[in-house]
């Protein structure tokens, strides 16, 4: 809508471009007239005008997958007893949020720690990865997963480690394994 005095400025403008008398135009033509902007509108734009468009109603988004719950508990992870490990998922209690409809992303919470996991053909597998240094002046890393079908409600726990090459000897490597039921 065009502001009432920015109209009768271009009416006063084009009247005087006419010789100050109104162009003789049939009645049964349309003559629609977009103003190009004035001095005081600022600088002028190369866009092309705003046209309105209609609207349709909304489409909703698609609604979120699902999420389903299941209760969590972890066997301790079974290691000689000469072992020490950095154990993340052993003796843990916990949840684990999967798609209710298949297979996606999930997530593995045992206490204050979220394992991001994927459910593949019904399998779950989530891995974690540490990072430690021991009294043998060795860098140990460790790779800890935990694997199985979500509807058997059962995960098998691995726990494997790896020395860092070094100059001097490193203990040798521990392994241990598990499982989490889910409930």
């Amino acid at each position: 809508m065009i502001p009432a005095p920015r109209l009768r400025a271009l009416a006063a403008l084009l009247l005087a471009a006419c010789g100050g008398r109104p162009p003789a135009v049939p009645a049964t033509r349309v003559v629609v007239v977009v103003p190009a902007p004035m001095a005081s509108d600022g600088p002028a734009s190369s866009a092309p005008p705003r046209v309105p468009t209609p609207t349709s109603p909304a489409t909703p988004a698609p609604a979120a997958p699902a999420t389903c719950t299941l209760a969590v508990d972890a066997s301790p992870t079974i290691v000689p007893p000469s072992c020490f490990i950095d154990d993340r998922m052993g003796g843990k209690r916990g949840t684990l949020l999967y798609p209710c409809d298949g297979d996606g992303e999930a997530k593995l919470v045992l206490g204050d720690m979220s394992i991001p996991a994927v459910v593949q053909d019904g399998e779950l597998s989530a891995t974690v990865t540490t990072e430690f240094d021991w009294q043998d002046g060795c860098h140990w890393r460790t790779f800890q997963s935990a694997r199985g079908s979500v509807a058997g409600k059962v995960l098998v726990v691995e726990y494997r480690e790896a020395s860092d090459p070094a100059p001097q000897p490193c203990f040798p490597p521990c392994e241990g394994h598990g499982e989490m039921h889910l409930r």
